[in-house]
């Protein structure tokens, strides 16, 4: 689980490339924040009996409140990654400007 430009990509292109089983969960809009956008407990209770093969996933539509620890079953094992806060603004804001432009 991770927010806005702090190296998502390059951790969920790490994690892709070295094992078969990992997924990556994006939203639907632009606004993973949104409710309808949230991958729920439920869905991954779903998605791992649909594919017990996968060992991971991640993204901004997964929060770490909504337990799916017991709803899949299974421990999960969850790491930060910091990025410094005014770096990580800025590069937000040029992405939202330039990238998706919203002003």
């Amino acid at each position: 689980m991770h927010i806005e430009k702090a190296a998502g990509i390059t951790l969920h292109s790490i994690f892709k490339n070295n094992t078969f089983r990992y997924i990556t969960l994006s939203p639907w809009g632009l606004r993973a924040n949104d409710p309808e956008n949230i991958f729920t407990a439920q869905e991954g209770k779903i998605f791992f009996k649909l594919f017990p093969y996968f060992h991971g996933f991640g993204g901004h539509t997964t929060r770490v409140y909504l337990n799916y620890e017991q709803a899949i079953g299974k421990d999960i094992v969850y790491f930060t990654f910091l990025r410094h806060p005014v770096e990580r603004f800025i590069s937000q804001y040029f992405c939202y400007k330039q990238i998706m432009n919203i002003d």
